[in-house]
């Protein structure tokens, strides 16, 4: 969670991005979706990853 909080933070203060991604290789806990969710961040999880990585567009990005 720590580290959402983080990337959620840096995502905010780059002016510059069009799209903030984090990717993790598990579930999000309800906290860190939350606190995605209010900064804008897009989350995907490690079933997201693997469809994505298959040719499924990532539903986030439709």
């Amino acid at each position: 969670m720590p580290t959402c909080r983080s990337s959620a933070g840096a995502a905010k203060a780059v002016d510059r991005v069009d799209v903030a991604l984090f990717v993790a290789t598990c579930e999000f806990s309800r906290e860190a979706q939350a606190i995605a969710d209010l900064s804008g961040v897009i989350t995907v999880s490690r079933n997201e990853l693997e469809e994505w990585s298959a040719g499924v567009r990532l539903k986030a990005l439709r």
